[in-house]
C-alpha cells in the first residue's frame, strides 16, 4: 500500500473517531433530569409478574400493575421517593429509594398466601417444622381462617409434640364444618401419641358411623385400638 493510500485511510479513521466522540458528547446524561417516567415490576415468589397490585408513590399518586406485573408513573422527580403496594392475598410491600437515573427500573417481590404455604410444605419435607410453622403463621395473616393452612399448622404442632395445640386447631376445623378424612386421621394420630386425648377422640369418632365407617378411618381406628397409646408428660 502506498504512502498516499495509507494517509487516506488514516484520515477516514480519524474522521470516524471524531464523529463518534462528538455523538457521545451530544447524548444526554441519564443522571441529569428534573422529571422522568418511573417504571417498576412486582413479582411473586416464583418470579412471575403479578397483576392487580395497587401501587402508591409518596402516599398520594396511585397506579396499578398490569398483566405482567408492571407499573408506570409518567413524571417522577429526581430524588428520594417512597413506594407502597397492596393486593389481597399477598404481603404488603414498601420501598424507599433514590430515583437518580432516568432509565432506572424498580423491582419488588411480594409473597402470596400460596407462596407461604409452598414454603411451609417444603420445610415440612425437610423436617424443619419450626420454619414451617413460621411460614404458615405468615400465610394465616393473609387468610386467617383458611382450612388448608390451619390443617397444616395442626400437623406441624403434632410433629413438634404440641398435641394440645394441634387438637385445639382440629376441633375448631370440625366446628367450622371441615369434615375431611385427613382431619380425622390426624386426630387419631394425636390419640395414639397423647394419652390424655386418647379416649375422648376415639369415643367422638366411633360415635359417628358416617365417619368411623370410612375405610381409611376404620382401619386407623382398628390399629389404634390394638395398640396402647403412648404416655405423654
Amino acid at each position: 500500500m502506498s504512502f498516499r493510500s495509507k494517509s487516506k485511510h488514516l484520515t477516514i479513521l480519524a474522521a470516524l473517531v471524531i464523529g463518534f466522540l462528538c455523538s457521545c458528547q451530544s447524548m444526554p446524561d441519564s443522571s441529569q433530569f428534573d422529571n422522568a417516567p418511573l417504571l417498576g415490576v412486582i413479582f411473586d415468589g416464583a418470579s412471575r409478574g403479578v397483576q392487580g397490585f395497587s401501587v402508591s408513590l409518596d402516599y398520594k399518586t396511585n397506579g396499578s400493575t398490569d398483566i405482567n406485573g408492571k407499573f408506570n408513573f409518567p413524571a417522577v422527580s429526581r430524588g428520594k421517593h417512597h413506594l407502597e403496594a397492596i393486593k389481597a392475598g399477598y404481603q404488603s410491600i414498601s420501598l424507599d429509594f433514590n430515583f437518580d437515573v432516568r432509565s432506572q427500573i424498580v423491582y419488588m417481590t411480594a409473597l402470596s398466601f400460596r407462596d407461604y404455604l409452598a414454603q411451609a410444605e417444603s420445610a415440612m419435607q425437610r423436617h424443619d417444622f419450626l420454619h414451617a410453622q413460621e411460614q404458615v403463621a405468615l400465610a394465616l395473616k393473609l387468610q386467617a381462617k383458611d382450612a388448608v393452612a390451619l390443617y397444616l399448622l395442626a400437623t406441624i404442632k403434632v410433629s413438634l409434640g404440641a398435641y394440645a395445640d394441634g387438637y385445639g386447631i382440629l376441633k375448631d376445623l370440625l366446628a367450622a364444618n371441615v369434615h375431611e378424612v385427613a382431619v380425622y386421621l390426624l386426630l387419631i394420630d394425636i390419640a395414639a401419641q397423647a394419652s390424655q386425648f386418647h379416649d375422648e377422640i376415639l369415643k367422638a369418632i366411633s360415635a359417628d358411623s358416617s365417619i368411623s365407617q370410612i375405610p381409611a378411618i376404620a382401619k386407623a381406628l382398628e390399629r389404634i385400638k390394638s395398640t396402647p397409646s403412648k404416655e405423654t408428660p
